[in-house]
């Protein structure tokens, strides 16, 4: 007798099986095999799977040698030999039941009806000795004598076959997975290449392009959030507005090349002599603010009156040495009994520095403005 089986389910070899069959269907067509097996024998003899044909009731009709390697055969199989005479199906204790051996049979012919491809199984191996191994059987249907005769064609993957199709898939599923890190990898770089872009693409829309400073978007955003800061929690808070004194005269006289220059040199002036906590904004034109947070109006004109100096004892690079520039200042602060809001600040602070710009070079509070 041949090993014992037990039904095991389809392994991920099915496909390959397939394949094979095909090729071994194709040819088995191609010739008339008799009951005798000749030609089967002639055409399958060395093939390097194991085969078998029978007919519907289970009669073989012809094994190849590999069949008897395969199922471990103590004697060649005969022709009208039933084939679970080679194939038997375990009992749940592991014993063999009779009444089972052709069950798997039944089972694969009764699958192979409803598809046109066939169907297969998974199948354990009961060796004598105690030793297990899969085996995976596949049937076919196949038309002989013009499609009057239907026959049974098998192939049978052993323990050889199957550990190479085991190894292919192991190898593949590597491969997908080194294939789906490589993919992870590349989508986490362009993620992280994305937020870089973000992250420029935002700095780029709150940041004036001249001086670099942050923009009115910007400014307006923190003047905000500081109003709700210090109604929430009473904190104080002050806006510086500067004007460059005679700007004009810098563009006629010198060119806006020089007048540009100076706004850029005039920015980092502001932003080197505020702390790294307060906001130096481009407000527009000739003219920058600067959110003091923390800070009340007497304090904010200390700020202002060191800026004043720092600005006119800097010596700017467009204009001819001696040339000084100067700059007027409006201060406004909040929470304030005058002011209720972001555009009453602002306004509040504009009306200080209309005042500073009459005589110009000065700082002027808004609370000394009427």
């Amino acid at each position: 007798m041949c090993g014992v089986l037990e039904g095991y389910g389809k392994g991920d070899w099915h496909g390959n099986l397939k394949i094979r069959r095909k090729t071994m269907q194709g040819r088995l067509t191609e010739r008339a095999v008799g009951p005798a097996g000749g030609d089967f024998e002639r055409v399958f003899g060395k093939f390097p799977i194991a085969a078998f044909i029978a007919d519907r009731e289970g009669r073989i009709l012809g094994v190849n040698e590999r069949f008897e390697d395969e199922l471990a055969c103590p004697a060649r199989p005969q022709a009208g030999e039933k084939i679970w005479k080679y194939v038997h199906i375990l009992a749940e204790d592991g014993s063999r039941d009779p009444e089972e051996g052709f069950s798997w049979w039944q089972r694969l012919l009764g699958a192979m009806r409803k598809s046109p491809d066939g169907d297969s199984d998974i199948l354990r191996l009961g060796a004598p000795g105690g030793a297990e191994r899969l085996v995976a059987i596949e049937l076919r249907p196949v038309l002989v004598d013009d499609g009057r005769k239907e026959w049974i064609l098998g192939v049978v993957a052993g323990r050889d076959e199957m550990a190479r199709l085991q190894k292919e898939l192991e190898a593949a599923k590597a491969s997908i997975l080194e294939h789906n890190r490589n993919l992870e990898r590349k989508v986490e770089e362009n993620l992280k290449e994305i937020k870089h872009r973000n992250r420029i693409l935002e700095e780029l829309s709150i940041t004036d392009e001249l001086t670099k400073l942050y923009n009115r978007r910007f400014l307006f955003k923190r003047l905000t959030e500081e109003v709700h800061r210090a109604d929430r929690y009473g904190t104080p808070f002050s806006i510086v507005l500067l004007d460059i004194d005679f700007f004009k005269k810098v563009n006629d006289n010198y060119g806006h090349q020089a007048g540009d220059m100076v706004l850029y040199e005039l920015a980092g002036i502001i932003s080197g002599s505020a702390r790294a906590m307060d906001v130096v904004t481009r407000f527009g034109g000739e003219e920058f603010m600067v959110i003091l947070p923390a800070v009340e109006e007497k304090n904010a004109f200390h700020f202002c009156e060191r800026l004043r100096k720092n600005v006119y004892d800097f010596q700017f690079a467009y204009l001819p040495e001696g040339i000084h520039v100067t700059v007027s200042m409006g201060v406004a602060d909040y929470p304030n009994a005058r002011i209720k809001d972001t555009d009453e600040l602002i306004h509040a602070a504009d009306m200080a520095l209309y005042k500073a710009k009459e005589t110009r070079n000065r700082t002027i509070l808004a609370s000394t403005v009427q």
